[in-house]
């Protein structure tokens, strides 16, 4: 079972929403034998009119509002699930950004209708998906099949990691006293990925790298710079 931790306050209500419809509509998915799922064809565009709320995502390394923010963390936990599972990864994108519910290495970005997250069941027997709300704010992915011969560990090796910088950003039309944190930022990262696979039978085992690199983003605090007259006269 592979799992990553959101929040469903009411701040980000419509990522929860998003994350929560993506979780439904991927459950209870069968792949046959030699079938592949393409996660965007799954759930369609991401517009308004079909459903999807609007809130936070990330293209390009930029922040936008746009229907169907939060979906990426539902592609991203499928991903982990497929490769622990011994799928096949027919295509997949990492982040620009290092998104912290879920381990370096394992997630998945998705856009309409590129970049997409594409698996293959390798097996000779189908395999179900299950997607669902483990407890409050965890999304879990599991892929139910026969006993597999492969046994899948990941192992990540961090190379180098930079601290982010920060950034301030004045409101003169809000009192000094106010401080609030836009982004939480998120530190450069270049890391080695290697996906070991061991035959239970045979005991052969098989290893794969791939280099994987997170660009930092600042840490954005907002700070008001309104004098209060009333108060500098006393």
């Amino acid at each position: 079972v592979s799992q990553s931790r959101y929040a469903g306050y009411d701040i980000i209500r419509n990522r929860a929403y998003n994350v929560r419809r993506a979780m439904r509509k991927l459950d209870g998915t069968i792949l046959l034998p030699e079938q592949s799922l393409s996660y965007n064809r799954l759930l369609g565009p991401r517009t308004a009119s079909r459903g999807w709320r609007q809130a936070k995502t990330i293209l390009n390394g930029e922040i936008f509002i746009a229907p169907g923010g939060g979906i990426c963390q539902v592609s991203s936990t499928l991903h982990a699930a497929a490769i622990f599972s011994g799928m096949e990864i027919l295509n997949a994108q990492h982040h620009s950004r290092y998104m912290t519910y879920i381990d370096p290495g394992l997630d998945a970005t998705v856009n309409w209708t590129e970049p997409d997250l594409i698996i293959r069941n390798p097996y000779d027997f189908p395999v179900r998906i299950h997607a669902w709300e483990r407890e409050p704010g965890v999304a879990a992915v599991e892929l139910l099949g026969e006993e597999r011969i492969w046994e899948i560990t990941v192992e990540t090796v961090e190379l180098e990691r930079r601290r982010h910088k920060t950034e301030i950003r004045e409101r003169p039309d809000l009192p000094t006293s106010y401080r609030h944190v836009l982004e939480k930022g998120t530190n450069f990262l270049l890391l080695d990925q290697w996906v070991h696979r061991r035959n239970l039978y045979t005991e052969e085992l098989f290893s794969e790298r791939t280099r994987i690199q997170y660009d930092p983003s600042p840490r954005i605090i907002e700070i008001g710079t309104l004098i209060d007259a009333d108060h500098e006269e006393n």
